[in-house]
Order: C-alpha cells, then structure tokens, then sequence
C-alpha cells in the first residue's frame, strides 16, 4: 500500500555482530519515551525523515490504537540484504500484539522502521491471517452463511498459504481473488487493528460471492525475493495471482465463467494484467494507482509535507523527487539498482512498469471493470481516478463509483487523511461491499 505506516524501510535490506541488540535497544528507547535518544542511533536518512517528535508520534500512535505499551518479545534476525540487516519484534500493548520491523545498516545505525502483522514478528513459520485480539466481524457478515478453507496457492519453491471463502449453498457461486497493495501483505491484508480484506472476503461471502485471498509471495517468502536480482511485478503479483484463478477455475463450487480480479492500491494497478487470463471474466480496482510508482510517491511526500504538523520534511520532497528523475532516465537498465526514499530496488522492477498505463490496459480487456475510489485517500487520489475514467471513457462494460468520506482502506474518515488512520480500528465500509456485491451478481 505504498507509503503507509512506513517510517522508512529497506527493499529486504554478513549481519553486522550485535545487530538483533541494537534493533532491541533501539526499541527499548521508543518504549521508554527517550526520543532523542533513539533519532540519535539512526542514520542521516531516517534522522532527516523521522527526527524525535515523528518517532513519538509513531509510538504514540500504536499506544492510542493498541493500549499501553507492556513488554518487548524476542528479536530474530529474519534477512540481510546489501549490507543491511533486518529483524522482527513482538511488542505486547494492552489490547493487541504488533510486529515492529527494524533495520540496521553495517554501521551499526538505523536505516528503517515498519509495523508488520504480529504473526509476522518473530520470524517464525507464519499463518496466513492470524488475527489481531481486537478484530470483530463487521456488522454486515452472516457468519452462518459461508464457510471457509484453507488452501495453497501455487507450488514449490512458491507456495503460498491462503483462505477461500465459501457461500453455504449448492453453488456454483461467482467468485473473486484478492489482490493486495505494496508491500509484504498477509492474506488479509492486516494493517494495525484493521483486515480490510478479511472484512471483504466475509462480507462478500455474506451476500453469495466466493472470496480467495492468500499471502504475497514478498510477505511468506522476503529473503528468497530479496536475492532475485531482477525481482518484477510479474514475480510479486502476476504469476501468484493466476494461480489463484487457476485454484478456483478447478473448483465444483465456482462458476468457472465468474471468475474476477479485485485489486487493491498497487495490486489495483496490476490487476489488468491478471484480468487479462482466460479464466478471468472481469476485474475490479479498488483505489488502484494509476500513475506511475515513483510519481505517486512524490504526490504522497508532498501531501504529507502539507499537514499539520507536517508528517514529511522538505528534504524528503526534494529526495523523492531527484529519485523519480533518476527512475525515469533513460540510461537505467536491468541489472542497476535504484533508489525510492532510500529504499533501494531493482530497476527491473521499475522497469517493468515504465510506460505501463493501467487504465488503457483494463480497456483493451474487453471485458467488465469497476472502479472504486475513496474521496480521503491522500496515496491514491482524485487524479488517479481521473485517469482510470479517462482510459476507460466511452467503454460500456466499465463502472465507476466514487466515495467522498472514505479513506484508502475504504473505510470512514474524519478530517484531513493521514497515516495515523491506519491505527485506527474499522471496517471497509458497508455500502462498498454491497456495491461490490450487487456488480458481480449483475455480470451472470
């Protein structure tokens, strides 16, 4: 989901000696309220993006969100990359456990820091969705009108864990395949206390829609990804995903001829290219990105820059912008690494999207799209939605919808949108799943 709860993070960034300690310490001194303390054992970059006052915010946040801080769990080292390694922590607060990613650099320093699933934290086998103790089902779920399964997606070395959900009745029920935003995302796409896809899977499940969700392939397997030198959407997203079609076209409870693609944020963005299968009848963006990554980010940098207080530094415009420039010339190539707000990728990776138009792409599908787009969502904006009705203009088998009060997890938002509505808890909103609903009942 792009740049979310992120402080600042590595792509998967030897492990230098004591690495595990000084991510614990580091911990340690954000617990405690020491600030300063902890912005002085970060490198130049994080201390320019998240000087003291943003780390309190950040741990103030999960303490709004989660209860009081209680205890710090075991810190495991779970991959090095590039010199940077990266560990997982269990931090226990009154009301919920929460995974706290942290890189350190070979100096020593910290260069990230990301909140991830709990089930995630201890660098340990993880399930697919463990939930978090403070999600409840959405008021709109049945729960005595589906049941669900685990499944596996894919095979071997790729193998991925997932839940499809299934309609109780005789079937053969339409079905759909999530797809989730940036970033290593569990199968319900968990973020803080919310499960936006867990909330769409049982809702739709709810009203007669077979749901299939699964882990990425960047959340199960991070180290494995982290060594593929010229690592692409098409690795991350497009392979794992026509598996999923694939699963469920072999299933005698699906309508093999109802079979969709909804993907959310970037998984939005590719979603055209999954939809293009023979065994998907449509898709379905949920606030998909339709500008180019580096470019988006550059829109998200400035915005946050804009709030008060500002929750980005000027510096970090001026940086996400020299590395749109430097993703966008014409001397990159395969093999080369680039940088995105001091996260290095492969340019294989920005490769593959350059010249990449998501909505002229879902038009050349022929096949039913619906858009949705949420009016508080400062990641993915009005201008993306724009693109996405230009592209698809004049299309009759496209819909749009656009919803003013809702944020990019498509749930209720009050004033101005930022990342502190992720620690919020809530529920994709009720009139987004029936929406969705009523579409792919419609396309029989």
């Amino acid at each position: 989901m792009a740049m979310f709860h992120l402080v600042l993070s590595a792509w998967l960034l030897a492990a230098p000696p004591g690495a595990a300690a000084q991510a614990r310490s580091f911990l340690g001194e954000l617990a405690a309220g020491q600030y300063a303390k902890a912005e002085a054992a970060c490198d130049a970059q994080v201390r320019a993006r998240a000087p003291a006052a943003a780390l309190r915010q950040l741990w103030e946040s999960l303490e709004r969100a989660h209860g009081a801080y209680r205890s710090l769990g075991a810190t495991r080292v779970v991959a090095t990359v590039r010199g940077v390694t990266v560990t997982r922590t269990n931090a226990t607060f009154a009301r919920a456990s929460i995974g706290l990613q942290v890189a350190i650099n070979g100096a020593g320093q910290v260069a990230g820091i990301f909140i991830v699933a709990a089930s995630a934290a201890a660098g340990a086998r993880r399930p697919a969705a463990e939930p978090l103790p403070d999600w409840k089902p959405p008021p709109y779920v049945r729960r005595a009108g589906f049941h669900e399964v685990k499944v596996t997606i894919g095979s071997a070395p790729w193998a991925l864990p997932g839940f499809l959900t299934i309609p109780n009745g005789p079937g053969p029920f339409p079905a759909v395949v999530l797809v989730a935003g940036s970033g290593p995302e569990d199968a319900d796409e968990t973020i803080g206390p919310n499960k936006p896809f867990k909330d769409l899977a049982w809702g739709l499940a709810s009203r007669g829609i077979a749901v299939l969700r699964y882990a990425k392939r960047t959340y199960e397997y991070p180290r494995q990804c982290a060594a593929l030198p010229d690592f692409t959407v098409t690795q991350e997203y497009v392979e794992d995903a026509q598996a999923a079609l694939a699963l469920l076209a072999a299933r005698p409870e699906i309508a093999r001829d109802r079979i969709f693609v909804l993907g959310h944020s970037e998984g939005g963005m590719v979603a055209p290219r999954i939809a293009a299968s023979r065994l998907a009848a449509g898709m379905i963006s949920l606030a998909g990105s339709a500008q180019p990554l580096q470019r988006s980010v550059v829109m998200q940098v400035k915005y946050l820059a804009s709030l008060r207080p500002p929750r980005a530094t000027a510096a970090m415009v001026r940086e996400a912008e020299a590395d749109a420039q430097a993703i966008e010339s014409p001397a990159l190539r395969p093999g080369m690494s680039v940088s995105l707000l001091g996260a290095p990728l492969p340019a294989a990776y920005v490769l593959d999207l350059r010249g990449y138009d998501p909505a002229r792409a879902a038009a050349a599908l022929d096949k039913p799209v619906l858009v949705l787009q949420g009016g508080k969502d400062y990641q993915v904006t009005r201008v993306d939605y724009g693109i996405w009705r230009r592209g698809l203009a004049g299309d009759k088998l496209a819909a749009f919808h656009f919803y003013p009060a809702l944020s990019h997890l498509f749930m209720p938002v009050s004033g101005a949108p930022s990342p502190a509505d992720y620690a919020v808890a809530g529920h994709v909103a009720a009139s987004v799943v029936a929406q969705i609903a009523a579409w792919l009942r419609s396309r029989g």
